[in-house]
């Protein structure tokens, strides 16, 4: 797996992340101690997400598409 652009809840806990697998891009979520991953979307035809972003609250995280 290969992890790209990561960016920091606001609350300093989490961090999200796009990852790459057989060319289909998806957006992942982890603690900031490493533990807890959780794959967040599940493309799987050659799909790209880019920059992902937090909302304000760090309930939702956007991303280009």
């Amino acid at each position: 797996m290969r992890a790209n652009n990561p960016i920091v809840s606001p609350d300093g806990k989490t961090a999200a992340f796009v990852f790459q697998k057989d060319g289909t891009v998806n957006l992942g979520i982890i603690n900031i101690d490493g533990t807890g991953f959780r794959q967040i979307t599940n493309f799987t035809n050659g799909e790209q997400i880019y920059i992902p972003v937090f909302s304000n609250d760090g309930n939702k995280i956007y991303f280009d598409y």
